[in-house]
């Protein structure tokens, strides 16, 4: 087990000190959901409000409707219905913002939960601010994002952008899965550096504020990999510290279902440091 991390004591996305208008205790925050194996925790940091949009992210990836689900089954990460010996198989005809609006459920044996096929997002290069791209509204500034789909059942078949089956999962919402990443780097940053070691990035992207998207501040670890063939449903997060043109970066590095997905990288904020080189990017940002 890592060592555990002391209370935080303010939710480190809006910095709300209570949980609601009725609950002083903040929730605990797991920095990779407990669903994927995740066992480190934040204690106290995390609202109501602020709980219920990182859950409803991590509920459309890995839930029952998820994306991801069947790759959770298949790797045995956990779940909450513990000695669950069959998964829920949504079949369903419509699709509206991402969700089964028709069709009915089957149980199927957890072994052999569908749908097998699933999204590995690449995104072609490192993230635009460590290319030294502070504009991040430019054409460049854009990752080069690919889709390509992976059979769950031959986790040695080479991932395919073309020829999807007849019954493939529901489509991916790429800003979600930004949210999801964005989380996974934010809590990690505040856990290793504190509320005050950084000035972070990703906050309005995991609140949903409306704003542009940050897609400069993600991209691909230089060894992202495809899957191999080993399912062990492992994951692992690290930071470093980059610096670009004199702006020192917290750079967080994510890989879950390890022998799934890519390695991403992500940039969670900046090292608090001069004041002009944060105010500039506070503008581009």
């Amino acid at each position: 087990m890592p060592p555990p991390y002391l209370p935080i004591g303010q939710c480190i996305y809006c910095g709300a000190k209570r949980y609601s208008a009725n609950r002083a205790k903040l929730a605990d925050e797991h920095i990779v959901p407990y669903c994927l194996d995740g066992k480190e925790v934040l204690p106290e940091a995390s609202c109501k409000k602020c709980e219920g949009k990182t859950g409803g992210v991590e509920q459309y990836l890995f839930g029952d409707h998820g994306h991801y689900r069947a790759a959770r089954a298949v790797a045995g990460s956990n779940s909450r219905d513990r000695g669950k010996k069959t998964v829920p198989l949504y079949i369903s005809l419509t699709f509206e913002k991402g969700r089964p609006t028709g069709g009915r459920r089957v149980d199927l044996p957890s072994d052999q939960a569908g749908p097998r096929f699933v999204a590995l997002v690449v995104m072609g290069e490192r993230p635009a601010v460590l290319r030294g791209i502070r504009d991040l509204s430019t054409e460049e500034a854009f990752p080069d994002v690919s889709l390509f789909f992976t059979d769950l059942a031959r986790p040695d078949s080479k991932p395919s952008s073309y020829g999807l089956p007849s019954f493939s999962p529901p489509g991916l919402d790429l800003v979600r899965f930004l949210k999801f990443l964005a989380k996974v780097a934010h809590a990690h940053a505040t856990a290793e550096l504190g509320l005050g070691g950084f000035q972070p990035l990703l906050t309005d992207l995991i609140r949903g504020k409306d704003k542009p998207i940050p897609w400069g501040l993600f991209g691909h670890h230089k060894e992202a990999f495809f899957p191999g063939g080993n399912w062990r449903g492992s994951y692992f997060v690290r930071h470093s510290i980059q610096t670009v043109s004199g702006v020192e970066y917290v750079v967080v590095d994510i890989c879950i279902l390890a022998d799934l997905l890519p390695r991403y990288r992500v940039v969670a904020g900046i090292v608090n440091g001069t004041k002009d080189e944060i105010g500039e990017a506070e503008k581009v940002l």
